[in-house]
């Protein structure tokens, strides 16, 4: 948001001689408009949280030290994107004990042309991995200095899936 904003008007007034009556009610057109463009200044700071919840990761009976979040994430920002994950339970606490580790930061796109990142969510832990979801931060991670900002921009999570990249170990 801009801290002022500067309006230069041009008048354009009729060359024809108007009697004016004292009293009389007269009336006009007037027609105004303005385009402000906004851009992201040097201090932009965005930082959003989304809850990606009821995934019930929980096998009983089965060791489970290991599991892999995929998903794309499609960017229509011209800014690039960094990503914190942690896992949560399913009352939406979250679990320290279960380490998130992603695979990259999401690519700056833009309004035309927006650009899809493939992103893996690594979740480990020593003991029993289980958790419901998933509380992602999402925050700027690239400069932002001019970037041009309008309502056809936005940012998308799809083709969210869960893998077990070591397998399930059972034990009796």
């Amino acid at each position: 948001i801009p801290e002022t904003i500067s309006l230069k008007s041009d008048l354009e007034i009729s060359e024809e001689y108007i009697d004016i009556i004292p009293g009389a009610e007269y009336s006009f057109g007037v027609e105004y408009g303005f385009d402000v463009p906004m851009s992201f200044g040097e201090n932009l700071s965005i930082i959003l949280s989304e809850d990606i919840v009821d995934m019930n990761v929980e096998i009983v009976g089965v060791s489970l030290s290991k599991a892999v979040v995929a998903l794309n994430f499609v960017n229509a920002i011209p800014l690039g994107l960094e990503l914190q994950a942690v896992a949560i339970d399913a009352m939406g606490q979250e679990l320290p004990y279960i380490n998130a580790e992603i695979s990259q930061g999401v690519q700056p796109g833009t309004a035309d042309s927006p650009v899809t990142t493939p992103i893996e969510i690594t979740l480990t832990c020593k003991d029993r991995l289980v958790f419901d979801g998933l509380r992602l931060g999402i925050s700027v991670s690239s400069s932002s200095e001019g970037a041009v900002l309008n309502s056809n921009q936005y940012i998308q999570i799809t083709d969210i899936s869960l893998y077990l990249p070591d397998g399930i170990g059972y034990s009796k």
